[in-house]
């Protein structure tokens, strides 16, 4: 302790230090599993929707995701006889509105005042939609990857059946390589200079290119035709 420094007076009142957990998403609450019922603090009751301090167990389980019940029931009556440390997820609500909860606590005895076992519930819901971006995020990476892996053995499929000799089959595989790049960037650079759709002809022109010596190929596509920059490479 810091000396000279008592920990007394209106800054460490309980109502202070209550609103500074409050702030961090934390809300206290205790549950006695004899009579059923929940004891919620303000911050608590927002979580379940409720104007109500004290509300029976069974009215808050049928707020839970319908997914996500059977699991959070078992794990909640655990608490009530396990020692240990415990912490289960759930989301209260459905989409879009869903709010995810972390339940934390010590069960059986250790948890336990009187008839009540206390712990408290966590807001997790920034943390679990920005997990849900991420892996949204990787799938359409692995998902744009897979395209461009199966461009290229296509690509080389191709240069292969027709190379002459290996100097030739590296030259028209850069080649053709080069321009598909050259059509991705035309319509990422559509996008990000906020220049509207690119037109389906020029794009189809650019990624023939390579393919009109010599052969009879004809774009013919409307120019009110376009492709959206974020779906052109799906």
């Amino acid at each position: 302790m810091v000396e000279g420094k008592d920990l007394i007076g209106d800054e460490w009142t309980l109502a202070i230090f209550t609103a500074a957990i409050h702030r961090g998403g934390v809300g206290m609450w205790a549950w006695a599993p004899e009579a059923r019922l929940a004891r919620l603090d303000g911050l608590c009751m927002a979580f379940w929707g409720t104007t109500e301090p004290v509300v029976s167990i069974d009215a808050l389980f049928a707020k839970v995701n319908a997914e996500d019940r059977p699991k959070m029931i078992l794990d909640w009556f655990a608490s009530a006889t396990s020692p240990k440390a415990y912490s289960f997820d759930f989301r209260i609500g459905e989409d879009p509105d869903v709010r995810w909860i972390s339940a934390r606590g010590i069960g059986g005895d250790e948890g336990r005042v009187g008839a009540w076992i206390q712990a408290i519930f966590l807001d997790i819901t920034d943390r679990k939609r920005a997990e849900e971006a991420e892996r949204l995020m990787t799938l359409e990476l692995a998902h744009r990857v897979s395209n461009m892996f199966t461009v290229a053995r296509a690509l080389t499929n191709i240069v292969a059946r027709e190379a002459e000799s290996t100097a030739s089959f590296a030259e028209d595989l850069s080649r053709r390589f080069h321009v598909l790049h050259e059509a991705t960037t035309l319509a990422t650079r559509s996008h990000g200079l906020e220049q509207g759709d690119v037109r389906l002809r020029d794009l189809a022109a650019r990624i023939l290119s390579p393919y009109l010596q010599g052969a009879n190929i004809a774009v013919d596509i409307e120019d009110a035709a376009v492709a959206a920059p974020d779906r052109v490479d799906d």
